[in-house]
């Protein structure tokens, strides 16, 4: 019998091109997927709102900042926030440590309305979105009310061993400025007041996955906003007094407008 032979028609040019896209079209998720895994680099950006809250008390100086991250391309865990602020007439600095998130959303309770807030925790940012992040940062190590503590407590003292005399909140408060403690216990929350007038720089440190970003902020404290923290120490003072009479102390709050440095 004859030999047969098989044959095979080459590939068209059509058939050729079709391969190649059948080729390609399998090569680009997992091409996409290395570059989304091993390539490409996740972006945290913070959009603050412009305000900031400082604050004076017993606890110290602290600051609130309100602000927005938003994590590009991947999501990103921020495990760990902190301010750097620096008070320019002097250099004294004030390194303080996040504390507490603030709920952006106000709720009215009993007519009053009130903000909630929670202990600070590392929080994950999914990627292409945003997150907001009203935070409170203080001393960490809370140096300010260990020095003010005993000084707040002989002040206490002093008042419960002569608040039988008094007639009035108001003659409570005169009688007290008089005396030794409540010069001792003021001279400490003014040695914790940091806020004086002039510029500070602020710069933000965000701790997320290996890396660390930085943002850098400047704002300035006015005459004005100084004397209503000051006032705010008096509060403090007067709020041992006021507990006997069922007074609510009034404190104020200072909001400052924070603006970017490039």
């Amino acid at each position: 019998m004859p030999e047969v032979t098989h044959t095979t028609a080459p590939m068209t040019l059509y058939e050729t091109l079709a391969l190649i896209m059948s080729a390609i079209a399998i090569l680009i998720p997992i091409i996409q997927w290395a570059w989304r895994k091993w390539a490409m680099k996740p972006i945290l950006k913070y959009h603050p709102t412009g305000r900031a809250s400082l604050w004076c008390n017993t606890s110290g100086s602290y600051i609130t900042v309100e602000g927005i991250f938003e994590a590009l391309r991947k999501p990103i865990i921020v495990k760990k926030m902190a301010v750097e602020i620096e008070r320019k007439q002097d250099g004294r600095k004030l390194n303080l440590q996040w504390s507490t998130f603030i709920c952006p959303i106000n709720q009215s309770i009993a007519g009053n309305f009130a903000s909630s807030m929670e202990t600070a925790h590392p929080f994950r940012v999914e990627a292409d979105s945003i997150m907001c992040a009203f935070t409170e940062y203080a001393d960490f190590f809370d140096a300010a009310r260990k020095s003010i503590e005993p000084a707040m407590t002989k002040y206490a003292q002093a008042w419960e061993q002569c608040r039988g005399n008094m007639q009035s909140p108001q003659q409570a408060m005169q009688h007290m400025q008089n005396s030794e403690e409540y010069a001792a216990a003021r001279a400490e929350l003014e040695k914790a007041l940091y806020w004086e007038i002039g510029q500070y720089s602020l710069n933000l440190v965000v701790n997320h996955g290996n890396t660390a970003s930085t943002y850098k902020y400047s704002f300035a404290v006015s005459e004005k906003e100084r004397d209503k923290l000051q006032a705010n120490i008096r509060e403090v003072l007067n709020t041992v007094i006021f507990r006997t009479y069922g007074i609510q102390p009034h404190f104020q709050t200072v909001q400052v407008e924070i603006c970017s440095v490039e």
